[in-house]
């Protein structure tokens, strides 16, 4: 499945909005990228074109458990105009921040582990499939694999030893 989600031609524009939610300082962009691709990003899509098979223009919070739940409209506002890039920016744009909202504890528990774990070197990088993606990432079926990886590579990180998520030391 991982290749055809990210063979998929929004892919692109969809691990960009993810990033840019997320918040990560370019420098260390730069540096995990090719991590976040085949996990996070791979999972975000996966999501997503699940949700698409059900309904692609709206979708319930999946949080609200009450009678009159709020839905989200995750097609991009294609009366707004501005094009097809527009339309698109603004899908993957809205579908960031909704993944966030209802993951986003868990997405920033996996970031902070992908930086850490480049900081120290950890073997687990090395360890790359045929498409040279870090194949625990890129067997990860679920966030909560992800978030399960994370906790157990964090867990033996010193106190003392912080992320630098948001590029301060």
């Amino acid at each position: 499945m991982s290749k055809s989600v990210q063979s998929h031609p929004e892919f692109r524009e969809a691990v960009k909005a993810l990033i840019h939610e997320i918040d990560i300082p370019a420098h260390i962009e730069r540096d995990i990228r090719h991590m976040v691709d085949p996990g996070l990003g791979r999972l975000l899509m996966e999501w997503w074109t699940a949700q698409d098979r059900a309904d692609a223009d709206f979708i319930r919070d999946p949080l609200d458990d009450g009678d009159d739940p709020a839905w989200y409209r995750t097609d991009g506002w294609p009366n707004m105009g501005g094009g097809e890039d527009a339309v698109l920016r603004r899908k993957w744009e809205q579908r960031a921040r909704l993944w966030m909202r209802w993951h986003g504890d868990d997405v920033l528990h996996v970031v902070d582990w992908l930086i850490w774990s480049l900081r120290v070197g950890q073997g687990w990088l090395h360890d790359l499939n045929e498409a040279d993606e870090p194949t625990v990432l890129a067997e990860a079926a679920t966030l909560d694999d992800l978030v399960d990886l994370a906790t157990e590579g964090l867990r033996h990180r010193p106190a003392s030893e912080s992320p630098d998520r948001q590029g301060a030391r």
